[in-house]
């Protein structure tokens, strides 16, 4: 019923909801699963791995990185997340600094 989903070991994604999405959002979605492959469980830290690999492989630009936050904008904080906006300000802090996490 998301996006997509990481489990040790693998990750599953949601073709259907993906396909409702821009290619930075997907991508963001899909390299964000990826950090709780290579960094573990904890949100920021995964969203922080995203943005700094899409910087870095130049596939998430700062237009890119908006689309991002717009779409995480409206979504409500819970026990494994902030809310959108704060993720996003975190987001933006990792993607100008390379340094964080």
């Amino acid at each position: 019923d998301d996006f997509g989903a990481a489990y040790p070991g693998f990750l599953i994604m949601n073709p259907r909801l993906l396909d409702k999405v821009s290619i930075s959002v997907k991508q963001w979605i899909f390299a964000h699963e990826c950090g709780h492959q290579f960094r573990g469980p904890d949100e920021e830290t995964a969203d922080c791995f995203a943005v700094q690999r899409g910087r870095r492989q130049g596939w998430l630009t700062p237009a890119g990185l908006d689309e991002v936050c717009t779409f995480i904008a409206p979504a409500k904080g819970d026990m494994m997340h902030l809310s959108g906006s704060h993720r996003c300000e975190y987001m933006r802090k990792c993607y100008a600094d390379p340094k964080v996490h």
